[in-house]
């Protein structure tokens, strides 16, 4: 009221108030800094309110489009946005100026006034975003802001890509292409296959404290682990379908016959299986009883990575024991009972 700022202590009975009645939530981190969580609902209102059009990082992701950075369009946008710039800033400084005083539908288009990406371009931008290119150049801004909104929030890994692949490991065992695109975690439908399986070298090496070995030669499986004195072999099978066993048994087979160890635990990954595989895999074993071949969901893989990284798991820095994965058929985790 009257231009007064409030105090810390006011600022703080607010927050306590807020809490009382479940709607705050305070994080402190180690450094002492405070991060203030309010639910999805009161998000969105609060939005409306200050007529914020977009999350701050889905914001950063749009502004990399290629022709919203060149210097002439942002210093175009800033001047019509009123707001100050040097002469000789860089295309960085310009960009977070952007960011900092100008909402993303006044920098990408517009019709009246005109200014900004012309219809071919913006009909260009949408294609690439796999939106609709039709309507006047609002609808197809609006439709492009709504698209980066709706990016899930992610912190990008400077050391390790996989984990960003990981977080959409059931999509891409499942080639969910459409998920996958919108959420920019593929450029082209072919990465589907080796991120999965990268993605999997991560969850045995970050989750389950099991580094995968390197591997020579180009027929072999996607991945390999130490068990004891034996090998435990993994493949990824990404498909829009149920795998069925018996398509890939003789692949399987020829990988565990080459090994110069025994192989008692060939773990296939994939979105779902058919019933028939199940049969398949008791079969191959009634001929070769040192084998088991163990057929996992990614779900499945995926919860139980996360069953035994999570914190409540004092063991976590351990390695799992992979002759758990020592069956043959279908993978059940109530079969394991208290891992800890």
């Amino acid at each position: 009221a009257h231009n007064v700022i409030q105090t810390r202590s006011e600022i703080n009975e607010v927050r306590r108030y807020l809490q009382s009645m479940g709607l705050h939530f305070a994080i402190r981190q180690d450094n002492d800094v405070d991060h203030d969580v309010i639910p999805e609902e009161l998000a969105e209102v609060l939005r409306r309110i200050l007529r914020l059009e977009i999350r701050n990082e889905s914001y950063k992701e749009l502004v990399k489009y290629r022709l919203l950075r060149k210097k002439s369009h942002l210093v175009d946008v800033l001047t019509r946005g009123g707001v100050a710039f040097g002469k000789y800033d860089t295309i960085d400084v310009l960009v977070e100026r952007v960011v900092r005083y100008l909402p993303p539908s006044k920098i990408i288009a517009s019709s009246s006034p005109r200014y900004g990406l012309n219809s071919d371009q913006l009909a260009t931008w949408c294609r690439e975003l796999n939106l609709s290119a039709s309507g006047s150049i609002e609808e197809r801004v609006s439709r492009i802001i709504t698209h980066f909104d709706q990016l899930r929030p992610f912190i990008k890994s400077e050391i390790d890509n996989r984990e960003r692949w990981y977080e959409f490991y059931e999509e891409l065992a499942s080639r969910d292409y459409e998920t996958l695109r919108s959420q920019h975690v593929i450029e082209k439908d072919l990465e589907v296959e080796a991120y999965f399986e990268e993605a999997t070298r991560y969850l045995f090496a970050e989750k389950l404290n099991n580094v995968p070995l390197l591997q020579r030669g180009s027929n072999r499986p996607d991945g390999l682990l130490s068990l004891q004195s034996n090998y435990l072999m993994w493949d990824n099978k990404s498909k829009e379908s149920p795998v069925n066993l018996k398509d890939h048994i003789r692949q399987f087979d020829d990988y565990m016959n080459q090994a110069d160890k025994p192989v008692p635990v060939f773990l296939v990954v994939a979105p779902a299986f058919t019933e028939a595989s199940k049969v398949e895999a008791t079969r191959y074993h009634a001929r070769h009883f040192d084998r088991n071949i163990a057929l996992i969901t990614a779900d499945e893989l995926k919860c139980l990575a996360e069953e035994w990284s999570s914190p409540q798991n004092k063991n976590r820095e351990e390695p799992f024991l992979l002759g758990l994965f020592a069956v043959t058929g279908r993978f059940n985790r109530a079969h394991l009972g208290r891992l800890f």
